[in-house]
């Protein structure tokens, strides 16, 4: 499973956490985000011309490409099936005008009671409805049922500050059944107080999510709490914050910068923009008033049934690609010319057996055309790395602490996690193939959704750090574990501590650079794992983050010393000033990072990043030029051409733009540099098992 669908299913529980206390019933379906086979992959595609469906398309029609390469589809036909809609709604502070006393209770269940109604009123008897309010907390006010006749809720409560993020977040990742399509209409203001997740988070979710997902902004409700708050400051001169209305963050989705005598103009912040390319992803729209017009929940959901109803549906056996991972979807139909097409853009494979075993000098492959059950047993796993089969290790404890509670399968697990704890070594004479096991474990353990083993994985690599470590003065084998631990824990950062693992290294191997870049990435993933952006923790202060920032700089600044480690170094520092907003000293510091042509990964970012810094300096066409260059190096990769057809919009060539965007439709993709970049030196995990499992003592 990639790092990233592991953070993924991480967020999963968050989401899953927040709605639990809410929830009155759970349906009893399958997961489509996070799917456990590619035996069947269904895409919703829809086909205008000037704003008009195009009907009576065949098989013929469509190219369908599953990660660059063509498959084979077998049927394509009218997505008549039902829908499950699940409605988001913003219920934070709505209230009265400023000429009668706000009832907030009231309101609001009009409010909501108005919205199912105008929904349902377009749904069939075969469709559900979930209802998720977003207020200070997620709150499910309708679980999934039978949309019609629509339900009507007798009170809801008004509420404080919204977490919309963490509304959206949760609706995205409801599971799904396999014969139905879910459609995810949100109703949101313009701000995020409390969420623990972020604009980065939904945006993320959506490019993985099965889900159709429209967003509006309710516009004519945020000019009311203004006047609401402004009446209950009038009135009973409560104008500061109180308890219900505490917030440790605001992020803005839309703002404006006024200039006299102009009036105020509100446009999508960054955060506003991350919502738009969510909803952009699924295959649907954000929408917002243009002049006069605003829109509504109803008109908005009906633009989304009409999508679904006038859409194909089409079926295909994924042939020919790698089975697990991220799945880029890419849809033409080459006769009809100047047609809009969209699409879900993939899909996500995180479980099941696997593809294939990984060889090893030490560990011959398992035997061709026997099949072997999944490891149940301490003796089983171990028999399992003996023949080869490293990857139903991991297999083998997902199945046993996987989403699906079997309290016996949990024994089972947990039995064997104490034999390898108290185990005195299947390969006492060989260390390095012993600590290379327990690594093995630990990547299982660490790929179960479930917080509650983290504990257990970071013990077992304590006790492999201990096992291997050289009684007198530190030598190969102990510095092989310690890198394989460290790229490890980089790739798992939102479970166990990328620092700890850094430090010890460093501890035993200070002047190693690889340790010296691996410290500096540890204390940069913090950025991400504290308040600053996905913790419910409060934001840290400034003067906290300046703190944070002197100690990432120090630290890369300390790993640019060395030949080896220079450029990464220097490429990775270059990418937090941009972050904090220093373009200018980035563009410097990534131009001191010499090319690495052996790591076409941090070649490929130097160029892209470079872009990015150009632009944020108004240099447009040095930016499109570096674009140009990154597009060239990782051909298959997307994010290069993605920001120059962006690029190439902002300079006016909007010709140029569609032949790249036509370009990365029928680029073969490949894996794309950018998405591995927060994980550190995972990429280089396999690389550390290897090495490790050559080390003598």
């Amino acid at each position: 499973m990639i790092p990233r669908a592991r953070w993924l299913i991480g967020l999963w529980l968050i989401g899953a956490m927040t709605l639990a206390a809410a929830q009155s019933q759970t349906p009893a379906t399958s997961n489509q985000t996070f799917r456990a086979s590619t035996d069947l992959v269904f895409v919703d595609v829809s086909v205008r011309r000037g704003g008009q469906p195009v009907a009576g398309l065949t098989v013929a029609d469509f190219d369908l490409r599953d990660s660059g390469v063509r498959q084979k589809i077998e049927s394509v036909e009218a997505a008549a099936v039902p829908i499950d809609l699940t409605l988001v709604i913003d219920v934070g502070i709505h209230g009265g005008t400023a000429t009668a006393p706000p009832n907030p209770a009231e309101t609001t269940t009009k409010f909501v009671n108005d919205a199912i109604r105008s929904v349902t009123a377009a749904l069939r008897p075969t469709d559900r409805l979930r209802v998720l309010a977003a207020d200070s907390y997620v709150r499910q006010l309708v679980p999934m049922q039978p949309a019609l006749p629509a339900p009507t809720l007798a009170r809801v409560q008004w509420g404080g500050h919204t977490a919309i993020y963490d509304a959206l977040s949760a609706a995205l990742l409801q599971p799904v059944d396999p014969d139905r399509r879910h459609v995810v209409v949100a109703a949101v203001k313009d701000k995020d107080c409390l969420s623990s997740s972020s604009a980065t988070t939904v945006a993320t979710l959506a490019e993985r999510s099965d889900a159709l997902f429209h967003a509006m902004t309710l516009e004519t409700q945020v000019e009311r709490d203004i006047e609401v708050r402004q009446l209950v400051c009038e009135k009973t001169g409560l104008c500061g914050l109180s308890a219900r209305f505490w917030f440790s963050k605001v992020e803005v989705l839309r703002d404006c910068d006024p200039v006299p005598p102009n009036p105020c103009q509100k446009q999508l912040t960054e955060q506003g923009r991350l919502l738009k390319s969510a909803a952009e992803a699924t295959g649907g729209t954000w929408h917002q008033a243009i002049a006069m017009t605003e829109p509504t929940i109803e008109s908005v959901f009906r633009k989304a049934f009409d999508d679904f109803r006038s859409s194909y549906l089409l079926r295909y056996s994924a042939q020919g690609v790698k089975r697990e991972g991220w799945h880029a979807i890419t849809v033409a139909v080459s006769t009809q010319k100047g047609a809009t097409v969209r699409w879900r853009r993939g899909y996500s494979v995180d479980t099941g057996l696997p593809a294939a075993a990984e060889s090893s000098s030490a560990s011959p492959l398992p035997t061709p055309g026997r099949s072997y059950p999944l490891p149940k047993t301490f003796d089983e796993f171990t028999a399992a790395f003996d023949r080869g089969d490293t990857a139903a290790i991991t297999a083998g404890v997902r199945a046993l602490f996987g989403e699906q509670y079997s309290a016996s399968r949990f024994r089972d697990g947990e039995k064997v996690l104490e034999d390898l704890q108290s185990s005195v070594g299947p390969w006492p004479r060989e260390l390095g193939r012993e600590a290379e096991f327990g690594l093995r474990i630990a990547e299982g353990t660490l790929s179960v959704p479930l917080r509650m083993r983290d504990r257990e994985a970071a013990a077992i690599l304590d006790r492999y750090m201990r096992l291997i470590r050289h009684p007198v003065d530190p030598d190969e084998l102990e510095r092989a574990y310690l890198w394989a631990q460290a790229s490890l824990a980089q790739g798992f950062f939102t479970r166990v501590s990328s620092q700890t693992a850094a430090d010890a290294a460093l501890a035993r191997f200070p002047d190693d650079p690889r340790f010296v870049l691996a410290g500096a990435i540890a204390t940069d993933q913090q950025w991400r794992t504290s308040g600053a952006l996905d913790s419910a923790a409060p934001s840290p202060s400034v003067d906290a983050l300046k703190k944070h920032v002197a100690d990432v700089t120090t630290r890369y600044n300390a790993a640019a010393q060395f030949p080896q480690t220079r450029s990464e170094a220097l490429i990775r520092l270059s990418w937090l000033q941009h972050r904090i907003g220093r373009s200018a000293d980035a563009i410097q510091t990534v131009d001191r990072a010499p090319i690495e042509a052996r790591d076409l990964d941090m070649d490929y970012l130097h160029h892209l990043f470079r872009g990015h810094y150009l632009l944020a300096l108004g240099r447009l066409e040095d930016g499109i030029a570096a674009y140009r260059f990154a597009a060239g190096i990782v051909p298959g990769a997307q994010s290069a051409r993605v920001a120059l057809m962006n690029a190439l919009v902002l300079q006016g060539d909007i010709a140029a733009a569609t032949a790249a965007g036509n370009d990365a439709e029928i680029m073969k993709t490949t894996p794309d540099p950018w998405w591995d970049f927060w994980f550190g030196d995972f990429r280089w995990y396999p690389q550390a098992l290897k090495t490790l499992r050559e080390a003598r003592r």
